[in-house]
């Protein structure tokens, strides 16, 4: 790895300059990407694969809701099959987001060589614990507003429809001013090592008066994220096509092959808002602390025999007094 083309994350940014930043650490670390989805997420896009068998054997349309619910009275088949496809879902999010923490740890510490699979791995498990626990914590979180939301507009129903509606409209506005802030949970629990509470007040201290620039980021990222995913699935779209004008069959092997390679590739591509939610973390970090700045001020002024070996005026170092990133025995971000 070329230190040279090191992005920096400690650093304030505006839109432009967020936006730039994450395709590039992206493409920085394109490969070690790609390759850590291969391998860590292989499997999982493979029992995918299986459980889309089941479906396409079933001969089920997923997008039909009354079919849907009739499999599941039916046939047990169907329904463990959609259990373990959302299950799936769940984990390939939980390894995504650990994966991408790890090779950005990697990629921060400036070490060339290190990106390894090995050393990606080691990585992913040291913060394994608070991805898993910040995602189930933010999964009970949501069950938990839906629930009381749904109660509440069930309760408003009994007065007026009209009512219940606007409840409806301002108990889902409501849902998603809180989750744009809920995406610096994990980035801040990782690198602050602070529990969910202290997370939860931190990020939405991070968030005051920044909300749409934060929404503004996210949803371009996901649109690009979402753009590279279904052109991806674009061949099968049009061999379906095809096939419906000429009346030919496309084997279920086909099916399953291409919705593997979508999957894995669709896991690439989710890394992006992945990214962008910590180089948006920093920045806000910066805008709110100037613990950067700070750094560098203090650095100006120290004796350079009495620094030792920290000789990066930038201070690209984790906040919350965490290990120097070029420390192997814990990498981290």
């Amino acid at each position: 790895m070329n230190q040279r083309e090191i992005v920096p994350l400690e650093q304030e940014r505006d839109f432009g300059g967020m936006l730039s930043a994450t395709l590039n650490i992206f493409m920085h670390n394109i490969g070690p990407i790609m390759a850590s989805v291969l391998v860590f997420l292989g499997p999982v896009a493979l029992l995918k694969m299986l459980a889309s068998y089941f479906f396409i054997n079933l001969g089920t349309d997923l997008f039909s809701l009354a079919s849907s619910l009739d499999y599941m009275t039916e046939d047990p088949q169907f329904l463990s099959s959609l259990v373990l496809m959302v299950g799936l879902a769940l984990v390939g999010q939980i390894v995504s987001y650990s994966l991408v923490y790890a090779i950005l740890g990697i990629y921060r510490s400036r070490q060339e060589g290190a990106m390894s699979l090995g050393a990606i791995g080691q990585a992913m498990l040291a913060n394994l614990g608070i991805v898993v626990g910040t995602w189930l914590a933010m999964a009970g979180l949501v069950i938990a507003v839906v629930l009381v939301g749904t109660l509440v507009v069930a309760a408003a129903g009994g007065l007026t429809g009209f009512f219940a509606v606007l409840v409806g409209i301002a108990l889902f506005v409501l849902l998603v001013y809180v989750a744009i802030p809920l995406n610096l949970l994990i980035p801040t629990r990782i690198e602050e090592r602070s529990s969910f509470a202290e997370a939860l007040r931190r990020v939405f201290h991070l968030a005051d008066q920044k909300w749409w620039t934060m929404l503004g980021l996210l949803l371009v990222l996901g649109i690009i994220s979402s753009t590279l995913s279904y052109a991806v699935s674009l061949p099968m779209g049009f061999m379906q096509l095809g096939s419906t004008f000429t009346d030919a069959t496309l084997p279920s092997s086909t099916y399953i092959i291409t919705g593997g390679i979508s999957t894995l590739v669709g896991y690439a591509a989710s890394t992006i808002p992945v990214i962008g939610s910590l180089v948006l973390y920093f920045n806000l970090v910066e805008q709110k602390d100037k613990n950067s700045l700070r750094r560098r001020i203090e650095n100006l002024g120290r004796d350079s025999k009495s620094s030792g070996t920290d000789s990066d005026p930038w201070g690209d170092k984790p906040y919350g007094g965490g290990k120097n990133l070029t420390d192997d025995t814990d990498l981290k971000i």
